[in-house]
């Protein structure tokens, strides 16, 4: 039923980017883009600390509505965990978004899937065959020309059943016409049920930086680099963050 579900997803997602690749800009924004980074890190924890390729196919309407596919390729397989040059990650989402006032919403649902991964444990939740799914709620407005702040919720509710909420803000500044920096931060906050020792409290937390350069109106380049930690080993526990420094180069084009 997981798998049924997944297949239908994945077919509604590169339908509807096909019927906006073909109706033209005015019907969707189309992007595509792919990073490579030094490791694979979500939410504080070294999933592979291994360089990693990491593409990505969104669509959104004008109504607000989007579809994204992201996905991870493992270059490199973490002494054996991961099969090289394999994807061991998809993670399939619908979104809405809106604006509030000054505010702009988010609300959406994520499957994530891991294909090829059988008896790969990280995180207590053996990754495969297995599927977890979240929803979310977000918002996020801009006090100040260049400063972003934001404040996510996540809920599983297919293997852990409690939420992570995520606090974030970006400070981005024009360098030249083409070149824009900026600078970003964010601190976790996770339930019980999503913790490793099932304790509630402040998760991970990561300071980063990064730099872009406007090749064409529709086509972008970036480098970046961060650093991420454990906010409180009672819920994240030292030995998950097997990477603290990672980097890497991106690329970002739209149709």
């Amino acid at each position: 039923m997981k798998k049924q579900a997944a297949i239908i997803m994945m077919a509604v997602i590169t339908g509807y980017a096909s019927s906006a690749l073909s109706e033209g800009a005015q019907a969707a924004e189309v992007g595509i883009g792919a990073d490579i980074a030094s490791s694979y890190v979500w939410r504080g924890i070294t999933i592979n600390k291994d360089p990693v390729i990491q593409p990505s196919l969104e669509v959104v309407h004008p109504s607000g509505i989007g579809l994204e596919i992201w996905s991870n390729m493992d270059m490199g397989d973490d002494d054996g965990v991961f099969e090289k040059r394999q994807f061991s990650e998809i993670d399939l989402t619908a979104f809405y978004s809106f604006d509030l006032d000054y505010l702009s919403v988010t609300i959406g649902y994520i499957e994530y899937l891991y294909p090829g991964q059988t008896s790969v444990d990280i995180h207590g939740v053996t990754r495969g065959l297995l599927s977890n799914r979240e929803i979310f709620a977000g918002v996020d407005t801009e006090p100040v020309p260049g400063l972003t702040v934001g404040l996510t919720g996540y809920y599983e509710i297919e293997e852990w059943r409690d939420i992570y909420v995520v606090a974030e803000a970006a400070y981005e500044m024009d360098v030249t016409e083409k070149i824009t920096a900026g600078v970003n931060g964010s601190i976790g906050y996770a339930g019980g049920g999503f913790s490793e020792n099932e304790n509630s409290g402040l998760h991970d937390y990561l300071l980063g930086a990064s730099s872009e350069y406007a090749f064409k109106e529709d086509l972008s380049f970036s480098i970046f680099v961060y650093y991420v930690d454990s906010a409180r080993s009672k819920t994240l526990p030292g030995d998950l963050v097997r990477e603290n420094w990672i980097g890497g180069i991106s690329a970002y084009h739209t149709f």
